[in-house]
């Protein structure tokens, strides 16, 4: 792999991975376009771990003043994600050789922002109107249990689990900035527990050819992304502005499908 393809695969992992338009079908789809047959177990697992200091650093200030309560839900949301990834790994592995099926996904992720965006915004319309103001919710063991089955769809290459766990939040009727800050606690142990198996994997089947180099510079961009990603979406929760997120993956979804028709 050269540097340039490991420059734009940190790119596309460090902003898919947190904005809510799916990392892993923006990788699928950029390995098939750049013509990178597969980036290697041990390149992806890099790239994981450097999104995942990413999420340490960026909420620091909650990790260090969490709560026992918070853990017990983080615990509770995380069980669904790693029943199905353990229990059907090998089918969900199969799914990421169909550019096809990841494309489609990334539409079905962008219907998912539309919906979550038309949520936020009828909260917002109630709020400066004269009607009966909406109950917003605390998280709780069921809505945490609920928001952790978004997060097991994700598994799905294609469906953005940032967009799924924040629209699960969102749909229950939590703050939107509880259920960002929840979503991205929760994924903590997720990615950690998959880049553990990854590594196993990687010592199973040994590192083969890798340029520590290369590696360094796809670590590095994709942390840097991955940290400048968190701050816009934030940004866009809080103005509830996600149908922006929601038309990109509907046309995006769109694009790969017609290219992907033309160039086998």
């Amino acid at each position: 792999m050269s540097f340039l393809n490991a420059v734009l695969l940190g790119i596309v992992q460090g902003l898919a991975e947190f904005l809510p338009i799916s990392s892993s079908g923006h990788l699928v789809i950029a390995e098939h376009l750049l013509g990178v047959q597969q980036a290697s177990v041990f390149f992806d697992v890099f790239l994981h771990f450097a999104t995942v200091l990413a999420i340490l650093i960026y909420f620091k200030k909650d990790i260090l003043s969490i709560k026992l309560t918070e853990i017990k839900l983080i615990i509770i949301g995380s069980i669904p994600a790693a029943v199905i990834g353990i229990l059907f790994k090998d089918q969900i592995e199969m799914l990421f050789e169909s550019v096809a099926i990841v494309s489609a996904m990334i539409i079905v992720t962008g219907i998912i922002n539309l919906v979550t965006d038309r949520k936020l915004n009828n909260r917002a319309k109630i709020k400066n109107s004269d009607e009966k103001q909406v109950s917003l919710k605390e998280i709780g063991v069921k809505e945490a249990f609920i928001i952790g089955i978004f997060q097991a769809i994700a598994i799905i290459p294609g469906i953005s689990r940032s967009g799924s766990t924040v629209a699960g939040g969102i749909l229950q009727n939590i703050d939107r900035v509880k259920a960002f800050r929840f979503s991205f606690l929760m994924v903590i142990p997720v990615i950690l527990g998959a880049t553990l198996l990854q590594l196993i994997e990687v010592y199973d089947t040994g590192l083969g050819s890798l340029n520590f180099g290369v590696l360094f510079v796809g670590g590095l961009t994709a942390f840097t992304f991955g940290f400048l990603s968190l701050k816009v979406f934030e940004y866009v929760i809080k103005k509830a502005r996600l149908e922006l997120f929601g038309y990109y993956c509907i046309s995006f979804g769109l694009l790969s499908l017609l290219l992907n028709y033309f160039i086998k």
